[in-house]
């Protein structure tokens, strides 16, 4: 459903590290590995981190799951 985010924000992170189009892999520079480093570390780990605050700070029991669920399933 918000698959169009995704493939936004890859494209925002791919443009900002300068990502080369249609060159060898010799020819990559170390700024753009490093920048994939960036991508693929620190910030996948905050995007995580944040997500797991979210469903600490945001706790559902199964009696509350039940609720919403059979509310979602009267309306069909």
């Amino acid at each position: 459903m918000y698959c169009w985010i995704r493939i936004f924000v890859a494209g925002l992170l791919v443009s900002w590290i300068q990502f080369p189009e249609q060159t060898k892999l010799i020819d990559v520079p170390q700024k753009t590995i490093d920048g994939l480093g960036v991508i693929g570390g620190p910030i996948i780990l905050i995007l995580c981190v944040s997500s797991i605050l979210f469903l600490v700070f945001h706790p559902i029991s199964k009696d509350r799951y039940l609720e919403i669920k059979v509310s979602l399933d009267s309306r069909k």
